[in-house]
């Protein structure tokens, strides 16, 4: 692995970070996250991949998450494992940070799937770990699971450092 700190990959990370602590201490105090706070966050991922070159840098990453994301997301959603602020966060994460943003560790394909999928895992796994054991809640609540998605997110980006 050979990190690589470019203007885009530092960009995306951050704006990612940020946008996911926001949208946590929503889904933590409410356990809702609001469609306008959603769309805001898209509008200003939009921009600054778009602004920074991240989009053109990083188009194979872009369109796997979006192939990958999009129908597990829905599928997840179906089933009843997320919400529709978990769903639609993801797929802001697509647009945003797709991939790990420091450097490269795997072929662009597999880095993306590994990234969602770790992602994805660590969202569900802990939050159900939090919400069925540590809170001694009903196994049919669903768990504020973005605070999950940003320690999911958080651990992947500093595996893409340490691989």
């Amino acid at each position: 692995m050979t990190v690589i700190l470019t203007f885009d990959g530092i960009a995306s990370l951050i704006v990612t970070i940020l946008m996911l602590i926001i949208f946590s201490w929503s889904d933590l105090l409410t356990r809702r996250v609001p469609n306008k706070l959603v769309l805001a966050g898209a509008v200003f991922a939009i921009i600054v991949t778009l602004s920074t070159g991240h989009l053109a840098n990083n188009l194979i990453n872009h369109i796997v998450a979006f192939v990958f994301v999009i129908p597990v997301s829905i599928l997840l959603f179906r089933l009843g494992a997320i919400g529709g602020a978990d769903a639609k966060v993801l797929w802001i994460i697509t647009i945003s940070s797709p991939g790990i943003e420091l450097g490269f560790c795997l072929e662009p394909v597999l880095e993306t799937i590994f990234c969602f999928g770790f992602q994805i895992f660590t969202m569900l796994g802990l939050g159900t770990l939090y919400w069925n054991h540590l809170k001694k809640r009903r196994l049919d609540d669903i768990p504020p699971l973005l605070p999950f998605l940003l320690v999911g997110y958080i651990l992947t980006q500093l595996f893409g450092i340490l691989c």
